[in-house]
């Protein structure tokens, strides 16, 4: 049984960030005492309000075990591609009896069987090693340490802002897969940020959960549209429309192949991900009843008012 002991003091890594930056404003916004873990050498500017900073060596387990002593939880903001280095923070964490983890997730559910065989389930394999080793740890502390899993599947505004999603804005080209027309949900980072504070302020309802949240759910061809009538209506209708191309599942698959024995990973995860998304039949949008959006006390988003902060961020419109 979880402990019912409220969260208060709250460790981050990873706190300067595109992520971390705003979950940290965040949880100071929500009352949280936070203090950044950095390494000694960090250069990396942190969010304003935080004046607590412990500089520490992530590979040494001594020195973050007395790093974390006397937090309440650690929420990780650890980039994808650098997950692994989570390792020795988490088996810190448990021996420094931290009542609360948040591994670095914020993605696709890395729970669901259906990606743990695939070609990204083996690129994500070091996230998945990560939530199983926090289930071991949480079984045998006997309630004294627990974790929360927060998977979001597609950042929605970073990754349309980057070309991510199969939407080129600055090229105003469009890579889409099979139709088009398959749902998939996603989530602006601002809405994940709120999940992160909502789980630590309920430490009970989400003790050893793995949750999924999503801002809304679309397509790429409804995010193409909308894309495309916000610019037009930026540029009193004289702007160049996207030039549009249609790729297959089973090409998308074969770009990321590619791109993965030429060695670029970023660009071979990337092109599994839109295969593992967008492909027909693919079903990776969530129901509402899936979701702890409810259970977070977070509403849903709405797609054209993120598309045209999107663009108003790039200085699109």
């Amino acid at each position: 049984m979880a402990s019912t002991t409220a969260i208060k003091d709250v460790a981050v890594i990873g706190a300067g960030g595109k992520l971390g930056r705003l979950i940290t404003t965040a949880l100071l916004d929500a009352g949280f005492t936070v203090v950044a873990l950095a390494r000694a050498d960090s250069s990396t500017p942190l969010p304003e309000g935080v004046t607590a900073v412990r500089r520490v060596d992530f590979a040494s387990m001594e020195d973050l075990v007395g790093a974390l002593r006397g937090q309440d939880a650690v929420v990780s903001a650890i980039g994808t591609m650098a997950v692994a280095h989570q390792r020795v923070l988490v088996e810190a964490a448990a021996r420094a009896q931290v009542k609360r983890f948040v591994p670095s997730e914020y993605g696709l559910n890395t729970r669901s069987a259906g990606l743990r065989d695939t070609k990204l389930g083996r690129m994500l394999k070091p996230k998945i090693d990560m939530v199983d080793r926090l289930i071991e740890l949480a079984e045998h502390s006997a309630g004294a340490f627990t974790w929360t899993g927060l998977g979001n599947n597609l950042f929605f505004d970073s990754s349309l802002e980057a070309g991510l999603l199969g939407i080129d804005i600055s090229a105003q080209k469009a890579t889409i897969v099979d139709s088009g027309d398959e749902l998939f949900s996603t989530s602006n980072r601002g809405l994940v940020a709120r999940a992160v504070v909502a789980v630590l302020q309920r430490p009970d309802e989400t003790a050893n959960r793995y949750l999924m949240v999503q801002s809304f759910v679309t397509t790429q061809n409804e995010l193409l549209k909308v894309v495309s009538e916000e610019m037009q209506k930026a540029s009193d209708g004289s702007g160049q429309k996207f030039e549009v191309k249609h790729i297959t599942a089973a090409g998308t698959e074969k770009v990321a192949d590619d791109a993965l024995s030429g060695g670029n990973a970023f660009d071979a995860f990337w092109a599994y991900v839109r295969q593992y998304q967008f492909a027909d039949g693919a079903g990776r949008a969530l129901k509402r009843e899936e979701t702890a959006n409810t259970l977070l006390g977070l509403g849903e988003e709405d797609l054209r008012e993120s598309v045209r902060s999107v663009l108003v961020d790039m200085q699109v419109v």
